[in-house]
């Protein structure tokens, strides 16, 4: 009896080591396959959205914008990034957001009618400005339509009642006609009003020199004073009586319509300048 009874426990002992040694494959097994599902739940991870919040700069003249990333593209979810990034009031409230007739319709709460209304023009333009350009840039669309409570509204010097474009600003260039005896004007989009923007423009007319930088544009004891680099001034005196004043009056003209203001001084790196033919360390008026 006792030869098959020791037979039968080493057969018992082989199977429980083949047990255990499948066991240990087993949980290896498992081991190695969790990186790879882990790698598929990582994979199917809800999916985020990347926008542009814009705002008005601290002048209310253009826009600044920020990059931020959201969880969910919906009106409550950019209507929240927009309060903290400043460009509308905290209580303002997204009610909706929908397509109504292939259009993108935004309905806000009255919270923002009555913050817009008491912002003055300049505040005006930048706050409804930076709210159309956000959703806009969003959603890929061509306009945005903003309600409150659901119906068109008024700000006191706008009517709100249908679809709104992308905000910019539309300034009138001035550059010198075929013969250098008067000027033409072209019609430019710019989306902050700001002495580089301009300029920027300018240079791509032909109105002045490539090289011309704006140094800066500010107000000073109410008048407008645009300070620009020296080779703005070396580019005028080259340029002959006729050519200066096409390129002096395209200068001045384009920001005196651009600001509405009466004059413009031009500084050349902060110093009064002279062409060899003129002086000029004061304010001028429009060119004819």
């Amino acid at each position: 009896m006792a030869g098959p009874e020791l037979e039968r426990g080493l057969i018992f002992m082989k199977f429980k080591k083949f047990c255990v040694l499948g066991l240990a494959a087993l949980m290896l097994t498992v081991a190695v396959a969790a990186p790879a599902s882990m790698i598929k739940a990582k994979a199917s991870a809800p999916k985020k959205y990347d926008i542009t919040l814009y705002k008005g700069n601290d002048k209310a003249t253009g826009f600044v914008t920020k990059k931020v990333t959201i969880k969910n593209l919906t009106a409550y979810s950019i209507i929240k990034e927009l309060k903290s990034y400043g460009a509308v009031s905290k209580k303002v409230k997204a009610n909706s957001l929908e397509y109504v007739d292939k259009k993108l319709v935004l309905d806000l709460s009255k919270d923002f009618a009555k913050d817009v209304s008491s912002s003055g023009t300049a505040g005006e333009y930048v706050k409804v400005g930076s709210v159309v350009n956000t959703f806009i840039d969003a959603f890929k669309v061509d306009t945005l339509t903003i309600t409150v409570d659901g119906k068109p509204w008024e700000s006191g010097h706008n009517v709100y009642d249908g679809p709104l474009s992308k905000y910019a600003y539309s300034i009138d260039l001035y550059v010198g006609n075929a013969n250098a005896d008067g000027f033409e004007t072209i019609n430019a989009q710019i989306m902050n009003l700001t002495a580089y923007s301009i300029i920027k423009e300018l240079k791509a007319a032909g109105a002045v020199a490539q090289n011309v930088k704006a140094n800066s544009l500010e107000y000073v004891k109410g008048k407008l004073v645009l300070d620009l680099s020296k080779e703005f001034a070396e580019d005028v005196s080259s340029s002959g009586t006729a050519g200066e004043y096409i390129k002096v009056g395209s200068v001045v003209n384009t920001f005196i319509d651009a600001f509405d203001v009466d004059t413009l001084t031009i500084t050349v790196d902060g110093q009064a300048w002279e062409s060899g033919h003129c002086v000029y360390d004061g304010p001028l008026n429009k060119f004819n």
